[in-house]
Parts: structure tokens; sequence; C-alpha cells
């Protein structure tokens, strides 16, 4: 009986050991199957760490390309700007310039069209002036002449009155006719001046000035002459 009961006490014993022992083994075994699910899991959370590292760094990268892309576009943007800016103001400085040019044009043709209004009426004015002072110069010669020429024939024949008695009949019948071809040549010289003065008013006005002066000249020293001839004879 002893015998059985430390047989049974054995087998017991057995059984709780082999007891402790499947629960060991069952309790090792869920130590290792949690840790293999920790190390499962670990795992799995790394890569879903990794994952979403990856897809923020891709992320990240659209971002920075988007940017770059929308910096170069608004660096493109600006240059198109500028590039348009410089042009329209290339384009209204010529226009500037066009405009500045045709006024400046337009005032030096006013310029040379008032300068060349106001030579020709200076040049007008000038002729007219000429042509007044030939005109007057040649009615003040015609006006002074008629009245030396009826001096001249005053004097004479107050001179051949006076000494018509104590002169020679000779030489006062020569006074006489020489007074008469004086006095016909004065008239026909101023019937030739008179034609000349009609004929010389369509001309130039200098040729009828410088004609005008010739004739004149001419007249004078005729008129002189003639005089001289009386008095050099004595009766002047």
């Amino acid at each position: 009986m002893a015998r059985n009961v430390a047989i049974d006490e054995a087998k017991a014993e057995q059984v709780v050991m082999a007891r402790d022992v499947a629960i060991d083994e069952a309790k090792a075994e869920q130590v290792v199957m949690v840790r293999d699910v920790a190390i499962d899991e670990a795992k799995a959370e790394q890569v879903v760490m990794a994952r979403d590292v990856a897809i923020d760094e891709a992320k990240t990268e659209q971002v920075v390309i988007a940017r770059d892309v929308a910096i170069d576009e608004a660096k493109a943007e600006q240059v198109v700007m500028t590039r348009d800016v410089a042009t329209d103001e290339a384009k209204a400085e010529q226009v500037v310039m066009a405009r500045g040019l045709a006024i400046d044009e337009a005032k030096t043709e006013q310029v040379l069209m008032a300068r060349g209004v106001a030579i020709d009426e200076a040049k007008t004015e000038q002729v007219l002036m000429a042509r007044d002072v030939a005109i007057d110069e040649a009615k003040t010669e015609q006006v002074v002449m008629a009245r030396d020429v009826a001096i001249d024939e005053a004097k004479a024949e107050q001179v051949v009155m006076a000494r018509g008695v104590a002169i020679d009949e000779a030489k006062a019948e020569q006074v006489v006719m020489t007074r008469d071809v004086a006095i016909d040549e004065t008239k026909t010289e101023q019937v030739v001046m008179a034609r000349d003065v009609a004929i010389d008013e369509a001309k130039t006005e200098q040729v009828v000035m410088a004609r005008d002066v010739a004739i004149y000249e001419a007249k004078t020293e005729q008129v002189v002459m003639t005089r001289d001839v009386a008095v050099d004879k004595g009766y002047g």
C-alpha cells in the first residue's frame, strides 16, 4: 500500500510536472507568439512608416516641382511682360520722336514759308519803292528841266531884249539861232523822254533807272554846254 501510494504520488507528481511542462510550454509558445506578433506589428508599422515617408517625400517632391514650375512660369511671364513693356516704351518713344520730327519739320516749313513771304514782301516793297522813286525822279527831272528851259528862255529873251540894241545884228541873229536850236533840241528831248518813260514803265526798274540817269546826265551836259556857249559869247 505504501508502495502504491508512492507510485500514485509519483504518477501524480509526473502528471503535475507534465502539466507544468505543458503549461510552461504553452506559456513559452504564447510568449513566442506574442513576440512574433509584436515583431510582425513592428515590421508592419515600419513598413507603414516607410511607405508614409515615401509618400510624404513624393508629395514633397511634387510640391517642390510644382513650386519650381510656378516660379519658372512667373519668371518667364515677368520676362515677357518686361520685354512687352520695353517694346511698348520703344514704340512710344519712336512715336514721340516721329511726332517731334513732324512738328519740327512743320515748324521749319512754316518758318521758311514765313521767311519766304517776308522776303517776297520785302522784295516787292523794294521794287515798288524803287519804281516809285524812279517815277518821282523822272517827274522831278521833267519838272526841273521844264523849269530850266522856261528860265533859260526867259533869260535869253531878257538878254535879247535888253542887249538887242547894243548887240550886233549878226551876233543877235547867231544868239537867236543858237537859242532856237537849244530850245528845239530841248523840246525834242522832252518828247523823246516822255515816250521813253511810257516805254520804260513796262521794263525792269533798274534798267529804267540806269537809262534815265544816263539821259539825265546827257541832257544836263547838253544844257550846260548850251549855257556855256551862250556865256562864252557874252549872251548869258
